[in-house]
This record gives C-alpha cells, structure tokens and sequence, in this order.
C-alpha cells in the first residue's frame, strides 16, 4: 500500500479529502524518517488528486443540474402556453352556447341538440371581473364600491410541551372590490368604475344521446 495511513482514501468526501490532507502535512513537518516522509508525500499527493476530482465533480453536477432546470422551466413554459391556449378555445366554445341559448336556439327546457350531443345551457349568477386596480378608481368610486379587506396573522411560539412563550401578530390591510356593492349598481344600471364589468354567465352540462 503505498500511503502511510489505513483511511480508505477513495471512500472520503471532499471534505474529509481537505481534513486528511492538512492532517499529513502536520504529521510530515514533524516526520524526520525518511521513508515514512516519501509514504506520506505519496498520499498526500494521492489526496490531492482525489480532493481535485470531487472538486471537478462539483462543476460537472452544477452544469447538469443548472441545464435540467432550464429545461424544466422550458418545458413549463410551453406547459403554461398549452393550458392558455385550450383555456381560451374552451372559453371560445363556452361563449358559442351560450350565444346560441342567448339567440333563442334552445329548447323550451334550455337544451341545443346535435346529432349525439346535448347542451343543457341553465342561467346562474352573473360574472364579475375587476381588470382594473382600486387604486386607479375615483376617490367616489372607492368610496362606493371598494372594501377594506384585514387580514391578521398570528405566530405563537410554544415550548415543547406547548407552553406559550410569544406570540407575534401582523395585520395587513388592502382596499378590494367590494362585490355586493358593484353587483347592485349594475343591476341599478349606475355607471361602474372603468375595467369593472359584469356579464351573463350560464351552467352549460353535456351528455351522449343514447336513444
């Protein structure tokens, strides 16, 4: 065995490679036998050379694991983009029934028949949608029609055997859409603060024709 010591060098993590290592040199200063300095001199330059290939090691990593993740997000990305997609093909059909129903196409039971398919298209609650930011309102218009939404957080810190010990709390406030508010001044017919709109929205339920 051509090193002075026992340690399994090839087994050693980087770190102990770095601890091994320093510890030679320590027992090498204070070494005067000749052979004993040449064992020593011939591991540590074995560590060495095993400390610097886990220090290469580490880049290699670095660089796949850096591409597997520009990868993912790309892939993420295109998930993303394909989800948009057939989200707006699916709000595009959806539209279509419900301006077929809104033309009078359907049926007495609010049903558009195909030749295997059928549409129950039922009217529910309007939509809501805020494009806009409250804080791009009028001060009347926030006045109106925006809220006050308090959101407390409370930390408690406990013992193990959960004895209080402290207790944090953060309040947050944040001016919202107030829902009811907006939902009554259209239904009143009053002007609503600009990118606030409320549209017809409908249950549409689909089955096979079996018969």
């Amino acid at each position: 065995m051509n090193q002075i010591t026992t340690a399994n060098l090839k087994a050693l993590n980087v770190f102990e490679l770095y601890d091994h290592y320093h510890a030679l040199e320590g027992d090498l200063e204070r070494t005067k036998d000749s052979e004993s300095k040449e064992l020593m001199l011939a591991e540590l330059e074995t560590c060495s050379r095993l400390r610097s290939e886990k220090i290469d090691a580490i880049y290699f990593y670095m660089e796949k694991n850096s591409g597997a993740v520009k990868r993912g997000k790309e892939i993420k990305a295109e998930i993303d983009k394909s989800i948009k997609h057939h989200n707006a093909k699916l709000n595009s059909d959806r539209a279509l029934l419900m301006e077929l129903h809104h033309r009078g196409c359907a049926d007495k039971k609010n049903k558009i028949k195909g030749k295997d398919i059928e549409f129950t298209i039922s009217r529910i609650a309007d939509k809501l949608i805020v494009s806009s930011e409250v804080e791009e309102w009028s001060d009347d218009e926030r006045a109106k029609y925006a809220m006050v939404k308090k959101t407390r957080i409370v930390t408690q810190y406990t013992s193990l055997d959960e004895t209080v010990l402290h207790t944090d709390s953060k309040e947050k406030l944040d001016v919202v859409a107030n829902p009811d508010a907006l939902f009554n001044a259209h239904k009143n017919q009053d002007v609503l603060p600009q990118g606030v709109t409320v549209l017809p929205n409908y249950a549409i339920k689909s089955r096979i024709l079996l018969d």
